[in-house]
């Protein structure tokens, strides 16, 4: 068996970035990938998305017009009571556009640094905090503003409608299909599991207790 102690943080660089931990980041990143917190692919992977953030600052109040940024139709075909979303991208960006809709719908961010009325729930296989909406719709919708491969321009990524609370197990794979995309601009303002996978995800566990792996 690892001892525990190994599991310490080397994340190098900035301790933060626009509110961000790198700490947290790495803890929500491991189980993303499957991977210890201290592990170099999530390592990597956390000082990249760092990196990044000023690119997503330069674009969070650049917005492309409707004709122009994909999934507008879609957003409009949906017409959510109820948008369901995750720090991903560019969450100014997503404020904007669905407060220009005839009837805005509220915005529930699952992993917001306020955990009012957060609850607990398995997410990527383990139970974390995620704030969830507390109410009944029929058309809640699954969206992020993300940023375009190049970082010039902005797109909407938009799926459902979901019937809530009815098809939970839905809309939770469609935030993790979400998160999963895009986890290079995922960038959670607090951690949403009570600790890494190291410690709580099962086949992390399992792996680390087998014996020394490609952990580093």
């Amino acid at each position: 068996m690892l001892d525990r102690l190994t599991t310490r943080l080397r994340l190098g660089g900035p301790p933060r970035h626009d509110g961000v931990e790198a700490e947290t980041l790495a803890l929500n990143y491991s189980y993303v990938f499957h991977e210890p917190s201290w592990s170099e692919t999530v390592q990597r992977a956390a000082q990249a998305n760092l990196a990044s953030q000023r690119t997503t600052d330069a674009l969070k109040h650049r917005l492309s017009s409707k004709d122009r940024m994909l999934g507008m139709a879609s957003l409009g075909k949906i017409e959510p009571e109820i948008v369901l979303t995750a720090h991903v991208g560019a969450p100014a960006a997503l404020q904007t556009i669905t407060s220009r809709r005839p009837e805005p719908p509220a915005i529930v961010a699952v992993d917001s640094a306020t955990q009012t009325g957060a609850s607990q729930q398995v997410f990527f296989r383990a139970p974390g905090r995620l704030n969830l909406p507390n109410v009944s719709s029929e058309r809640l919708a699954v969206v992020a503003v993300v940023v375009r491969p190049g970082g010039a321009e902005l797109d909407l990524i938009a799926t459902g409608p979901f019937n809530w609370p009815e098809m939970k197990a839905e809309v939770i794979a469609a935030l993790e299909d979400l998160i999963r995309d895009y986890v290079d601009q995922w960038r959670p303002r607090r951690a949403v599991w009570p600790a890494p996978a190291e410690e709580l995800l099962p086949e992390v566990v399992s792996r680390l207790d087998s014996g020394p792996g490609d952990a580093r």
